[in-house]
């Protein structure tokens, strides 16, 4: 007959399988957290990934070197993006007119609301000329996108205004955001094809240019500390005298740790951060970059 089991293999048994049991349970505990954090983190990565897909579209409609940072604390603090100090959180530009440029449909075809070319033969410091626009459909395109502030391109100092491209000073505070604004110049509609300076000034005039009417600025508002709400100003026009105060609002990103931008020649490179909290004892801080062109 085959012997039975002493008490001392059975408790041992009993002490080998409660071990395991305890193993294994903390394994399927470390199992279920890091779950836990990785569809949390794969969560909040995609939110980072669409707020940076929706910055680096505006800004890809920016006016080139018109880019500039300020202090949230202090507005009128501005400098340019190849000296950055961290304390200058807020990213400002001038964006122009891609809505109207792309225009409407008229007989079949699709027609530019305004071409960005210029006749320089029939440009003079008093009007602008561009063949192959169709104005009517570009104050029609603004109206509707400035809101609440509308834009009408028919009125007389209207805000919207042409920046001629290449033409620039080399300090774009100086060119963009500091009366007189040389780089800015005002204008209102003339005729489908033309657009009258509001100012018969001297002016060098170019082949290409930007109709604008609005800058942008990424401001990232406090709550409480190391959090903060990215929020998007526009509508706002600083060859007016206004800043982004003076604009329309929209929450892009709530609760974000940190926005930080550099200059890269001509590119602008983003950084976005995020604390997700995971329990009541652990958060992790998700980041994401994106280099706009």
């Amino acid at each position: 007959m085959r012997r039975a089991f002493t008490l001392i293999e059975l408790v041992f048994v009993i002490v080998v399988m409660g071990i395991l049991a305890l193993i294994g349970s903390d394994i399927l505990v470390k199992v279920y957290e890091n779950k836990i954090i990785s569809d949390a983190a794969k969560d909040t990565s995609q939110r980072i990934q669409l707020a940076l897909e929706q910055i680096a579209r505006r800004l890809s409609y920016r006016v080139l070197d018109s880019a500039i940072a300020r202090q949230s604390s202090n507005p009128s603090n501005t400098i340019t993006l190849e000296t950055l100090p961290p304390n200058y959180d807020v990213l400002e530009w001038i964006g122009y007119a891609h809505e109207a440029l792309r225009g409407d449909v008229a007989g079949g075809y699709s027609i530019p609301g305004y071409s960005g070319f210029c006749d320089i033969q029939a440009s003079d410091k008093s009007k602008l000329v561009t063949p192959g626009s169709r104005l009517d459909f570009a104050k029609n395109i603004i109206l509707a996108f400035s809101g609440n502030r509308p834009v009408n391109i028919d009125n007389s100092n209207n805000g919207a205004a042409v920046i001629f491209k290449g033409v620039y000073i080399d300090d774009p505070i100086s060119a963009f955001y500091t009366s007189p604004y040389p780089a800015v110049h005002p204008v209102h509609r003339l005729n489908n094809t033309t657009l009258q300076f509001e100012n018969t000034n001297a002016k060098t005039i170019a082949e290409h240019y930007y109709l604008a009417y609005s800058a942008y600025a990424l401001v990232p508002v406090q709550n409480s500390s190391n959090d903060y709400n990215l929020t998007l100003y526009y509508n706002y026009r600083p060859w007016k005298g206004e800043n982004y105060l003076n604009g329309d609002h929209a929450l892009l990103v709530p609760h974000i740790s940190s926005f930080r931008f550099r200059k890269v020649d001509k590119s602008i490179e983003l950084q976005l951060c995020t604390k997700k909290k995971i329990s009541d004892s652990f958060s992790a801080e998700i980041c994401g970059k994106k280099v706009v062109f």
